[in-house]
């Protein structure tokens, strides 16, 4: 989330203020924060749309493997292969 902008020199102190101010927090509050933010992530399907891009990206580097031996498929590696055949 993005709750302010600022500029690049400012960036690490501003960083750094936000994480003392979140470092005096309650510990058990953070967490039951960020538990209902993945919570709602969850019900919205964002796990499942994780998994799935997953499970494709898996699959692609499957294929690159049985196609050309490698877990990458390039299009130079893509016609080596095919003039060999």
């Amino acid at each position: 989330m993005v709750n302010r902008v600022v500029p690049l020199d400012r960036l690490e102190d501003e960083t750094m203020e936000l994480a003392r101010h979140i470092s005096q927090m309650d510990p058990f509050a953070l967490r039951q924060a960020k538990r209902a933010v993945n919570q709602t992530l969850d019900i919205q399907g964002f796990y499942a749309a994780i998994q799935s891009v997953f499970d494709i990206h898996q699959t692609g580097h499957g294929n690159a493997l049985s196609v050309t031996g490698y877990p990458i498929l390039s299009r130079g590696t893509l016609k080596e292969q095919l003039k060999s055949k």
